[in-house]
């Protein structure tokens, strides 16, 4: 199924290293020469649709959490058919393409390229979002910046397109469904596994952030409702009295530009998993200095607040605040991130929705927050680091498999489509009840 795949008898010779060889009996073709770019409206009663970096064409209502409203005028939405390469304008050269097997209606802002019936469309489906068309669209976009690059049309026409035989493209996209059910399982459970065991520590980290590590302490109520009962000993003090909000000029142009993400933290922009990328004009960067907390304004309800390890550089979407001697970082970290205290953050958030729901920092420093002496402070994180030790290995090491996962199924992916690996005799021996699975 995976090991030993065999190659195709024989490779066509190429000149350009570019792009991947391929079997004597496939062709490299120019989009142009198997399709042609569509735009029909008018339809504005059909559904809506939306195209996904990990999903590609799905229905617009299954988008989950959404910044952009569709526009309340449909009439010049454009008409989408089942077959169809549907390329997000600005973000094809992120991978935000895909071949629908929807008919509905989707922004202007999307290219639609009507395929011959040289593609079928299940064997599309996997060709157009694979890295050898995904590396195409880099290179066939242009612009200023590195969030937003629109396709340039004449690149778009020429990009090169491989087009095995039509069996051979039924059998490589039933290999491919097939295989990727399989792991496709394999990694929700260990997806399952992991919320199971963030569970189990955000357990932990709750049974003593706000309640301290002797449960025959006197306890009062503490009067915040996302606070509940605190230790007698404790202080309950406003935000103000910890920390200082600052916002320093950048005096080092050579520290990194930092994002926040929620499993890593404080990350390097464009490193892996930030899902951002660095500002090109520093003039809106701010420097924060190891110490310093940080917050995404709009998201820290949602994990989006650390402290920060080393310095570097944010955007003035975040709110950086310098800690006192009453703070020990990794215990208010905890607190910050234990979802009841997120809660009150949430609460004390303005806007509509949780994707844009800013935190002014003239409200954050009014909120009351629990003071252990900073020896609780420290004891508690002690009890919390060595309680979740083997569970934060655990996680760790399935998050691993995950992405090795990940990373074989784009390669196996890769090697099918382009001819890499002869696939059409494991296809013929699947069983026909899985081959949609």
């Amino acid at each position: 199924m995976f090991r030993g795949l065999p190659q195709y008898a024989a490779y066509q010779l190429r000149s350009d290293l570019s792009l991947p060889r391929l079997p004597s009996s496939w062709q490299w073709r120019r989009l142009a020469s198997v399709g042609r770019k569509v735009s029909t409206s008018g339809r504005p009663e059909m559904p809506l649709l939306s195209v996904y970096l990990d999903q590609g064409v799905i229905p617009y209502s299954e988008g989950g959490r959404r910044v952009h409203a569709p526009s309340e005028r449909l009439d010049s939405y454009q008409v989408v058919r089942p077959g169809d390469l549907v390329l997000n304008n600005q973000q094809a050269w992120r991978g935000s393409v895909g071949v629908s097997a929807l008919h509905g209606i989707i922004s202007p802002a999307y290219v639609i390229w009507r395929n011959s019936s040289v593609i079928s469309a299940p064997y599309g489906r996997y060709l157009f979002r694979a890295p050898v068309m995904v590396d195409q669209y880099v290179a066939a976009s242009r612009g200023v910046g590195g969030i937003q690059r629109d396709l340039h049309g004449p690149s778009l026409r020429n990009l090169q397109v491989p087009i095995p035989p039509l069996d051979d493209q039924i059998a490589i996209a039933r290999y491919l469904t097939y295989t990727n059910a399989r792991m496709g399982k394999a990694i929700a459970a260990k997806t399952r596994l992991i919320a199971l065991l963030e569970e189990q520590a955000r357990e932990i980290v709750n049974r003593v952030v706000t309640k301290g590590l002797d449960r025959n302490v006197s306890f009062v109520d503490s009067g915040v409702p996302w606070i509940g009962l605190l230790p007698e000993h404790w202080s309950l003090v406003p935000a103000r009295s910890i920390f200082k909000p600052v916002s320093r000029a950048v005096t080092d142009s050579a520290l990194p530009q930092l994002s926040l993400t929620r499993s890593a933290g404080l990350v390097p922009s464009g490193a892996s998993g930030s899902g951002t990328i660095a500002a090109e004009n520093s003039d809106n960067l701010q420097q924060c200095n190891r110490g310093d907390f940080v917050l995404n304004k709009y998201r820290a309800h949602m994990g989006l607040f650390r402290w920060c390890r080393t310095p570097g550089t944010v955007t003035r979407n975040y709110t950086v605040l310098k800690p006192n001697s009453r703070v020990y970082h990794d215990y208010f970290e905890s607190l910050f991130l234990d979802p009841v205290f997120a809660e009150g953050l949430r609460i004390n958030a303005r806007g509509v929705g949780d994707v844009m729901s800013p935190l002014y920092t003239s409200t954050l420093m009014s909120m009351k927050m629990p003071l252990p002496p900073i020896e609780e402070q420290q004891a508690i994180v002690r009890l919390i680091n060595a309680d979740t030790a083997r569970l934060n290995q655990q996680i760790a090491l399935t998050s691993r498999e995950i992405q090795l996962l990940q990373e074989f199924r784009t390669r196996l992916v890769a090697d099918a489509v382009t001819g890499q690996i002869d696939v059409r005799a494991i296809a013929a021996s699947l069983p026909r009840s899985e081959e949609h699975t």
